[in-house]
């Protein structure tokens, strides 16, 4: 039976767009040969956080010379459900219109989220990204892929791809560049970076022999036992096992008791002849080899030494025992058994953050070796341990550091940077750690910058054991204290934070706090500017407060000189010169011109005749106020008007009338009184003053 759909085409490469939540990871065309149309699919993987529900491409079909074809096809993929790492579109086929297709290149224009947000993509650019080896094609060799798998993990498929702006991982998961750690599996995008890769084909090669070494073994062992001396081949088989464990070091304690060159099955003794099946010693022999498997070496050393010459007795006291011990001992490290440190003169007291029991058991298996000098392999084997030691090391580090990552991920931002200063100088620990200061310190900045925030004093600490201290006063605090709380704890993450309303005392402002603590950070990121930016903030904040007392004393013409000789990116410049242009006609000394000379002082009940007077404008929150004062000695009065900022008809209401000023086209102050339905009662008319 024909099959319906041919291949002709598989794309090879992925295509990416700056800061796109989707990855176009694969693609194929092919033709339909019932209907003859030529269709294509396409894989899209998000990469994003947020729930995908649709997402829209755009596909261009190319000839074989790569020339473009028609426009551009668009389709959409709706009613998704797609998670972070999960793909979609592999399944789908769009039809090609184009019989002469060859090829087609592919990009996303939309992506629309689950929570109603939407990515734009039209312009974005699409480049293709180089493809991610696998382990065989990237090693050139299917021992040492395999060797990288026994080292990192059976999960492990590809070779690590960094092409900005992402980086996948040996996992195949696609990670934004910049982070440290695979999204997917978790690993350290470090641990692969300046691999040691003839290291890595040794420990393979090791291993394919060790697997070898094993077979034949395991071989010997069946022919003995089928000639009736399966004891000794027995416990030859179990030193093989021990020295099999160690998956990176080369197997030579079976060697040790055993040549490999015998013919019909035979092996003969690798330093003296075998000893004769009915001599009475054999007995201790093999109770000497069982003390071994035991790992008894103290007693199995005294058990050879007692054998005197028998066999090879005198060289496994002297060397053979400890050779056991010693390769003992690095199973141990590579299983980083902690119930067996007593072995070494160790307990679990002597574990710490910077050691761990597999840097102990390789640290004393490389001093068991080198004291053995030139037996066997022993210069080799201790040059595995100290490498051995080092990669337990980094193991131990990177586990560290990981964690110090969890931390500061979850906003508990002093142990973080404890935790990373503890790392010293591992891979960006240093700069980590004065990533936690500065992410703790731009929440607390974004509270600065939030409008009509309260006054904040800040007592700033980056100690475990210590409160960062949030300061409101008490007035601020009965007045939105309560609903504050939960914000300003929420800004120090999980670190301790303590919230009281009182008077500050002598602890800083927020803005001079968070600008001493930029200044600490010295050159990490942009701190030098953000504190010189907070200082100038600071002061600017000072000089709001002066103009605020020009506002607060009606002195416009004093503000006026004031803004004038600030900079033009002081806060609301333009905005208060203009109003301060519209309202400083209000504010002179008037006399009167014409009208009734009672009017003014008669809206406060004062029946005097008003000649002359002063009047002030005061800005509030939302409103300008007009204060018109007069009178003489102890027969002054003072009267009232506001308007809406940018009105220029001040207004003053009382239950039967109300009342009106304004200047008129030549500068006269007009004052109106009326009647609540309008109707005009009277006026008059002030110039101002000679």
């Amino acid at each position: 039976m024909r099959k319906r759909f041919t291949r002709l085409l598989r794309l090879d490469h992925m295509f990416y767009a700056q800061e796109a939540p989707i990855l176009i990871s694969g693609g194929t065309l092919l033709r339909d040969e019932e209907s003859g149309n030529l269709l294509c699919q396409i894989t899209l993987h998000s990469l994003s956080e947020k729930e995908i529900r649709m997402v829209q491409v755009a596909v261009q079909m190319l000839d074989a010379e790569g020339n473009i074809l028609g426009k551009e096809i668009l389709h959409r993929y709706t009613d998704l459900t797609l998670d972070q790492d999960e793909e979609t579109g592999s399944k789908t086929a769009i039809v090609l219109p184009a019989a002469e297709t060859a090829s087609f290149r592919a990009r996303a224009t939309r992506v629309d989220f689950a929570d109603g947000r939407t990515w734009e993509g039209g312009s974005s650019r699409w480049r293709k990204l180089p493809r991610q080896q696998t382990l065989p094609e990237y090693f050139g060799d299917e021992n040492t892929a395999a060797q990288f798998q026994v080292r990192y993990g059976n999960d492990c498929r590809f070779a690590v791809l960094e092409t900005s702006p992402l980086w996948f991982c040996v996992c195949g998961a696609a990670n934004p560049t910049g982070e440290k750690r695979c999204r997917r599996c978790r690993r350290n995008l470090s641990a692969f970076r300046d691999l040691d890769e003839a290291a890595l084909k040794r420990e393979g090669a090791l291993r394919v022999e060790q697997e070898q070494f094993r077979d034949i073994e395991e071989e010997a062992e069946k022919r003995s036992r089928r000639r009736g001396v399966g004891r000794f081949f027995g416990v030859l088989a179990m030193l093989a096992l021990i020295a099999a464990g160690l998956y990176f070091f080369r197997p030579q304690l079976g060697a040790l008791f055993a040549g490999r060159g015998a013919q019909d099955g035979e092996i003969s003794a690798s330093v003296t002849a075998k000893p004769a099946e009915d001599d009475p010693r054999q007995a201790d022999y093999d109770a000497a080899l069982k003390l071994i498997e035991e790992q008894d070496f103290d007693a199995a050393k005294a058990a050879f030494l007692a054998l005197g010459d028998y066999g090879d007795s005198a060289e496994m006291a002297a060397s053979g025992v400890d050779y056991a011990r010693a390769l003992w001992l690095m199973e141990l490290g590579r299983k980083n058994d902690e119930t067996k440190l007593s072995a070494i003169g160790r307990s679990e007291a002597d574990l710490t953050e910077e050691v761990s029991a597999s840097m102990l058991y390789y640290a004393a298996a490389q001093e068991a070796f080198e004291e053995l000098g030139d037996y066997k392999d022993c210069a080799e084997q201790a040059a595995a341990c100290g490498e051995a030691a080092e990669n337990a090391q980094h193991t131990l580090l990177a586990r560290r550091y990981a964690e110090a990552e969890d931390l500061l991920a979850e906003k508990s931002y002093s142990l973080a940077r404890e935790a990373f200063l503890a790392l010293g100088d591992y891979e960006d620990s240093a700069e980590q750690a004065a990533e936690a200061v500065y992410r703790k310190a731009g929440a607390l900045k974004a509270l600065a910058e939030t409008e009509h925030f309260p006054a904040l004093y800040v007592s700033f600490a980056m100690d475990p054991e210590q409160d960062t201290l949030l300061i409101l006063s008490e007035e601020d605090g009965q007045a939105v204290g309560g609903e504050l709380v939960p914000l300003l704890q929420e800004a120090c993450g999980k670190d301790r934070c303590n919230v009281v309303f009182q008077e500050p005392g002598e602890t800083p402002e927020i803005r001079e706090a968070l600008a001493a603590v930029y200044e600490g950070l010295g050159a990490y990121k942009d701190s030098a500017a953000l504190a010189e930016e907070l200082r100038s903030v600071e002061a600017i904040a000072a000089d709001t407060d002066e103009l605020k007392k020009f506002f607060a004393e009606g002195d416009l013409a004093g503000a006026q000189a004031f803004l004038e000789r600030q900079s033009n990116d002081y806060p609301d410049k333009a905005l208060w010169l203009e109003r301060i242009k519209l309202y400083l006609p209000f504010a002179d000394n008037w006399s009167l011109v014409y009208g009734d000379p009672t009017v003014f002082p008669l809206t406060v009940g004062v029946d005097v005749n008003c000649y002359e007077f002063t009047s002030k404008v005061y800005f509030e929150e939302t409103q300008a106020k007009l204060v018109l004062s007069g009178g003489e000695g102890d027969k002054t009065y003072t009267v009232e008007f506001t308007a809406d900022y940018g009105q220029t008809l001040f207004l003053r209401l009382e239950e039967i009338y109300y009342y009106n000023v304004s200047i008129a086209g030549n500068g006269d102050m007009a004052y109106v009184k009326l009647l609540n339905d309008g109707s005009y009662r009277s006026s008059c008319q002030y110039e101002p003053a000679k």
